[in-house]
């Protein structure tokens, strides 16, 4: 069994109060009381006082994840099939089903033999799967409609991007690809001290990478296909996930889509489900492998969409646990008010950004919808993954 992992300079402590325009806000931020941080990093802060391997004594207590599973059925993608309920009762759009004309799936699941093979959830429906979410205003927040994966990105996935020479170097997104429609400089940055340098230089130095470089990290990556296909993809970098998305057809979504999305917009859930949390709602505190929260085991991190009962308003599953999950924010606070708005400008130091839910290591208090994190790039953490957003059809 294998410890709290420490990472490549993993440092994220204590919880502090970042305002988001209007309200839906719960934060976890940098704790200089905590490891400095080292070359790249990231972290939530867990129950043991310490980040998500920042803990002084090389060891935190159980840091939170969980996830929600979507109980309806899966939505209607744009080329057809089924409309699906959420827990709520309201309607999804997914790409659960494709009916004739039906546009190609994303190369993630629509191509390669694997790819086409796996699925996900209590559902069994393609891991590809998307589904709207209306947009809205809360407080001075406004977000306007976009899909959201339903579940975060699994190995399996991303072992298609891996082998199709993704993620590294000579493959970098073009410039200014994955940009937000209504976000301006939102996408991918060519500059000389911007990402191109932190991609991994080929695909063998990026299989090396995702062991997360660290004895005591739970990486679930393997270099072969095997059992962990639809566990979600951990110790990658935040360029990395990007570089991901758009080769997916796809982007990071902002910090003011995934608090939106996980609080349900206007009904504003303390917890993507609704109120309350137990183990049936959520992978946290190291209980995922129903041990107790003092045995941390890569057990603990669950296939996507095992936990039903928890899932958000639109069918979007694991929006608080399992992993923590990158947005496309720098550090900082955002806009008020915040009409589909992100932080574009590099706080000083530069290094840092903003990521959204809880991790499988992480305790209750760190599950809420609206749970925000600080990540140091270009830093490797087992508790940090990601899922993608999409542009709805015009007509939305």
């Amino acid at each position: 069994m294998r410890g709290e992992s420490r990472g490549q300079g993993t440092w994220v402590g204590g919880i502090v109060a970042v305002v988001l325009a209007g309200g839906l806000v719960a934060a976890c931020g940098a704790d200089p009381g905590h490891d400095p941080p080292g070359k790249g990093g990231s972290g939530g802060a867990d129950t043991g006082g310490g980040g998500a391997g920042g803990a002084d004594s090389g060891r935190g207590g159980a840091d939170t994840g969980g996830g929600g599973a979507d109980t309806g059925g899966g939505g209607a993608d744009t080329g057809g099939g089924g409309a699906g309920g959420d827990a709520t009762g309201g309607g999804g759009t997914g790409t659960g089903g494709e009916g004739a004309g039906a546009p190609a799936g994303p190369p993630s699941c629509g191509s390669g033999e694997l790819a086409s093979e796996v699925l996900c959830g209590s559902e069994s429906v393609s891991c590809c799967d998307t589904r709207l979410v209306p947009g809205g205003t809360v407080g001075q927040t406004t977000v306007s409609s976009f899909l959201l994966d339903t579940y975060e990105v699994t190995v399996g996935r991303f072992r298609a991007f891996v082998d199709a020479g993704g993620g590294t170097r000579a493959t970098a997104p073009e410039d200014g690809a994955g940009e937000h429609p209504k976000i301006p400089g939102s996408g991918w940055s060519a500059e000389w001290n911007s990402w191109y340098g932190w991609l991994e230089e080929d695909t063998a130095a990026l299989k090396a990478a995702l062991d997360c470089g660290s004895e005591y990290a739970r990486p679930t990556w393997t270099d072969e296909v095997g059992p962990n296909e639809d566990l979600p993809i951990n110790c990658v970098t935040w360029q990395e996930a990007f570089a991901f998305c758009v080769w997916d057809g796809a982007r990071l979504p902002t910090t003011a889509e995934l608090n939106y999305a996980a609080a349900g917009g206007d009904e504003e859930r303390e917890y993507p489900w609704g109120q309350g949390l137990d183990p049936s709602y959520a992978s946290y505190a190291c209980t995922g492998d129903g041990s107790p929260a003092d045995k941390c085991a890569l057990g603990d991190i669950l296939p996507v969409g095992s936990k039903p009962a928890g899932a958000g308003r639109w069918g979007q599953q694991d929006l608080s646990g399992n992993m923590m999950e990158f947005t496309r924010d720098w550090s900082g606070q955002l806009p008020v008010p915040c009409v589909d708005c992100a932080i574009l400008e590099q706080s000083v130091g530069g290094l840092y950004l903003l990521t959204h839910g809880g991790s499988y290591r992480q305790g209750e208090e760190h599950q809420h919808a609206t749970m925000i994190g600080v990540y140091r790039s270009p830093g490797r953490e087992d508790g940090l993954g990601f899922r993608c957003a999409r542009n709805p059809p015009s007509a939305e």
